[in-house]
Formats: structure tokens, sequence, C-alpha cells
């Protein structure tokens, strides 16, 4: 019975590991998921430069691996200088450990391999989260940044000054750092290109490089065209989607909320009388 249970929770663990790296791990090495995902896939987002064009031999091998889970951890909102040192420990750690403790204990081979698989999984869950957390909030901000850009070329403000100030559209401090640091350098270099890079070294996905063309036609123009408007009325449609979601779900969870707040008076209130509804059958029929 024992062995049922463990090999049980070996397959559910291994199924939720697996649903976790298995997508990443497609569209790291597979070519057809690669074209599939585009710019929102994480190999899209590493930036490395042409060997012919620059003259650079490209990385090979490992330092390819690092440059990619360098990204990673960017996306996650983590661009410390050591952050990739940690990571890399900590993986080394999980994955070592359950082999040692197999070692000593003359556990199952499957055994180690099933904790290394698990104790990975769980140091990259959080990073995982993080990085869905920025998407969202990338996505709710789209549409502010496109209004606060209109607004600001409808008054009469001109499209570098309003570029300087894009940080201020909103206050979302996941962000907020990023658009900070893209109008500190389009400030310095009033270069377009090299700030939208600092969006790019921290943040994913493919509206960063539609954004990139607006503000484009906008710094050429100096107005902001009909292709942009029409835009930000796309962007506010999905705003809007996004919010009505989070209000289902704010509302189902303050339901489950209060059906287990209530589950243990109504309980408190029935037990006395299941208790003599179990006696008076049993006086009945007994």
């Amino acid at each position: 019975m024992s062995d049922i249970f463990l090999w049980s929770l070996a397959l559910m663990v291994t199924i939720y590991a697996c649903y976790l790296n298995l997508p990443g791990l497609a569209a790291r090495f597979c070519r057809k998921y690669r074209s599939v995902l585009g710019n929102g896939s994480l190999m899209d987002t590493v930036r490395r430069p042409d060997p012919i064009s620059s003259g650079v031999k490209p990385r090979i091998g490992r330092w390819r691996v690092m440059d990619r889970i360098s990204q990673y951890l960017r996306l996650s909102g983590d661009d410390h200088p050591e952050s990739l040192r940690r990571y890399i420990q900590k993986m080394a750690l999980a994955t070592a450990l359950p082999f040692a403790a197999a070692l000593l204990f003359d556990w199952p081979f499957w055994h180690a391999l099933l904790a290394s698989i698990a104790s990975a999984s769980l140091i990259n869950a959080p990073v995982n989260h993080r990085i869905r957390q920025r998407k969202e909030a990338l996505e709710r901000s789209f549409f502010k940044i496109y209004r606060f850009i209109d607004s600001q070329v409808q008054a009469g403000i001109k499209p570098t000054d309003v570029l300087k100030g894009i940080h201020e559209s909103i206050d979302d401090p996941a962000i907020q750092h990023a658009l900070i640091r893209f109008s500190a350098r389009f400030t310095l270099t009033l270069d377009l290109d090299e700030a939208m890079e600092e969006i790019r070294h921290s943040l994913d996905g493919k509206d960063i490089e539609t954004l990139g063309t607006h503000l484009r036609q906008v710094l050429a123009t100096g107005t902001a065209g009909r292709s942009f408007q029409r835009t930000e009325e796309l962007l506010f449609s999905r705003y809007f989607a996004i919010l009505q979601r989070q209000s289902a779900s704010i509302r189902n969870q303050l339901l489950l909320s209060a059906i287990l707040m209530m589950l243990p008076t109504i309980l408190l209130f029935l037990m006395p009388l299941i208790h003599e509804a179990v006696q008076s059958l049993s006086l009945v029929f007994g």
C-alpha cells in the first residue's frame, strides 16, 4: 500500500514539474514553437549581437545558457548584479542535495531524481509568478501610457518633453522603474532606439515594439495620428476586460471566503440536529 502511495505521489509531482518546465523547454529547444511564440517568447527577448556585422564571435555552450538565465531573472524584476550567481547556487544545491542524501541514506535513485525536480520547480515557481505579475501589470499600463501621450500632445507639449516625462503616466512600481530608465536614457541621448532598449532589458511583450513604432511616429509628425488613437481605443477595451476579469476573481475569492467563514457556524448548528437524527433512527430501527 505504501508503494502505491509513493508511486502516486511521484507521478503527481512529476506531472506538476513537467507542467511548469515543459513550455519553457519547448520554446527554448524546439524551432517550431520558437517561431509560433514570436516576440512573446523568452528566446526573442534575448538580444545578441550579430557575429557577422559586429565582428564578435557567437557565444556557445554554457555562456549562451547563462545569458538566457540572466534574461529570465531580469524579466522577473531581479536585475541585481549577483542575482545570476545566487540563482545558480540555489539550483545547484536544490539538485545536488537530494542525490547526496540518497547516497548517505541508501535511497532509491528515482527518489533523489523526484526530489531534485520538485526542488527546482519550487525555486522557479516564485520567479514565474513574478514574471506573470509583471506581464499583467504591463498590459494594464499600456492604456495609461498611450492616454498620457495622447493628452499631452493634444495639449501642445513637445513630443520630446512628453517622452522625458513618460514615467509619470503610471504608478505601478513593477513598470515605472523601467520607464524611469527610459526617460533618463532619452533625456541624455535623445535617441529613441537606445531608450527603448531600457524597456526591452527588463520587460517582455510584443506590444513594446508597437509602442516603439508609435513613439517614432509621434516624434516624426509631432501629433498622435489615427493609428495611435486606434491603438489607444483597442488598449482601452483590453484594459476594461482586464478590470472585469480582476473584479470577477475578487468576487469569487470573497464568495469562497464567506462560505469558509460560515461553514463552522453552520456545522455548529447542524451537529446537534444530526446527532438527534442519528439517535432517533437508532431508537426506531434498533
